[in-house]
């Protein structure tokens, strides 16, 4: 009796055995996959870091192409103002003559 039961405690270590490199086998397979995750995601890192210069660089780019036109707008609108102030001033003045001269 002793000798069947150590008999069948000698098979469960056998198939514990078994499973404990299968088990071995799964936690390799996982490490390598996130070996193989965590460098894919530093590389997108990276990938993001670069566009990101990239999209600052065209902002940067943009604005100065833009420069001249916001120059030419802030411009007309300040014309318009002087344009504005010089007709009445005209105005004025040609009024205050006219009442003088009258």
């Amino acid at each position: 009796m002793i000798y069947d039961l150590l008999k069948e405690v000698r098979e469960d270590q056998k198939k514990q055995g078994d499973e404990l490199k299968e088990q071995s086998k799964c936690l390799i397979n996982v490490q390598s996959d996130l070996k193989y995750h965590i460098k894919r995601t530093d590389m997108l890192e990276d990938l993001h870091k670069d566009n990101q210069k990239k999209i600052e660089l065209s902002e940067k780019r943009i604005d100065l192409l833009e420069e001249p036109n916001k120059v030419s707008k802030y411009l007309i609108e300040k014309w318009k103002y002087w344009t504005a102030a010089i007709v009445l001033i005209s105005t004025i003045v040609g009024l205050a003559i006219k009442i003088k001269g009258l």
